[in-house]
């Protein structure tokens, strides 16, 4: 214990003794071995210092421990840490007088005490009335900044309340707009079913219009196999024309076989006619034909118009409509061709009805060589 000097305006007695000891509430056993170490190397190299300003300046009988501290300060230690001897604890507070009269001995260092004691009083004056009115500008443009904070945070916590508020519509609104959504979706599979069924629809259209359109093909196919066999006949109607013109011929060179040749030409006539009639029957049933080609052609236009107002919602049953159209287009080319020549050929037969056999049989009748070769053959 080291008992100091009384101060300025006090007795020993009243100067409180200083204790260079750690505090009462650390045991030595608790603290780590590496602080203990260091406290050790700071309190020998304290002692050190002390020993050496001892033998240079010894302590005075009126000073404490810490005047000692800055009244033996040299130029020669400037660069030493400084290291104030002061009582302060980690428990302390600004609350107590002596804690603020223990920080104020020790928080200059030693050379700013003797720069403030070598100044003049003036001087010190001057330099008080800077600091106390620095201090206060200071201190009042702390309080003004931090007023601003204040205000500014304030603000912040409007916004924040602001910022919940429009939070809980925000949630709000999701919640309208997922349920908005959700109705969305249930339209839209509405309408894909909608779609689906119309699709099944056309989709059964195009199956009707492809056996319609098979029948169609069957139906030309027949037609155009009659048309074909009645051409053939036709055919074989004018190689029998060229064979009767040839026995036309033949009578005339040959009078013997003038009588046998009429009988024959007789039963010719009457087959022809028979094939003749034949032939008007066959022509008849061509033109029902035709009629009932022409009543088919009326459903299918019907059928085009229903096809049409399909075609305003799908695409795919236009297109397949146009390529029937033009498939029609060219049955009626076909149609018109057969009847271009079927009307020849019907005009060849009435002829022949009505004028080729009677004009044959007049001019065998009336042919003055066979008359001639008749009464020849009489003679003899």
């Amino acid at each position: 214990m080291v008992t100091p000097g009384p101060e300025k305006g006090k007795t020993v007695a009243d100067e409180p003794s200083i204790v260079i000891a750690p505090p009462a509430s650390v045991h030595t056993s608790e603290l780590p071995e590496g602080n203990v170490q260091r406290d050790e190397e700071k309190i020998e190299h304290q002692e050190s210092e002390i020993r050496d300003v001892e033998e240079e300046t010894p302590i005075r009988l009126d000073e404490t421990l810490d005047d000692y501290y800055y009244r033996s300060y040299t130029e020669k230690k400037a660069a030493n840490l400084d290291t104030p001897v002061w009582k302060l604890k980690q428990c302390d507070t600004f609350v107590d007088w002596q804690v603020c009269w223990e920080w104020f001995k020790g928080v200059f260092p030693p050379s700013e005490i003797k720069f403030q004691e070598e100044q003049t009083y003036e001087r010190t004056y001057h330099a008080y009335l800077q600091e106390s009115a620095h201090a206060s500008s200071t201190t009042h443009g702390i309080v003004r900044e931090w007023r601003n904070m204040q205000k500014e945070w304030e603000a912040f916590e409007a916004s924040k309340k602001e910022i919940a508020v429009e939070k809980a519509q925000m949630a709000v609104l999701k919640t309208e707009l997922e349920a908005d959504k959700a109705k969305f979706e249930d339209e839209q599979k509405t309408e894909e079913w909608s779609a689906m069924g119309w699709k099944k629809k056309a989709e059964a259209e195009a199956a009707l219009l492809a056996e319609e359109r098979k029948r169609w093909k069957e139906a030309c196919e027949r037609d155009n196999n009659e048309k074909r066999t009645l051409r053939n006949e036709a055919v074989n109607l004018k190689a029998e024309i060229e064979k009767l013109k040839k026995e036309k011929t033949d009578v005339e060179t040959v009078a013997t076989k003038a009588w046998s040749h009429r009988e024959r030409s007789e039963q010719k006539e009457v087959e022809t006619c028979e094939t003749l009639a034949h032939r008007n029957k066959e022509i008849a049933e061509l033109t029902s034909l035709l009629l009932e080609q022409e009543q088919t052609k009326e459903e299918h236009d019907a059928a085009k118009k229903d096809l049409q107002l399909v075609q305003v919602e799908k695409a795919e049953l236009a297109r397949r409509l146009s390529e029937i159209d033009k498939k029609l287009e060219d049955a009626e080319t076909a149609r018109v061709t057969a009847e271009s020549i079927m009307g020849p050929l019907t005009n060849n037969m009435l002829w022949m009805q009505h004028h080729g056999v009677i004009n044959i049989v007049n001019s065998i009748m009336n042919s003055i060589k066979l008359d001639e070769s008749v009464a020849k053959l009489m003679v003899t």
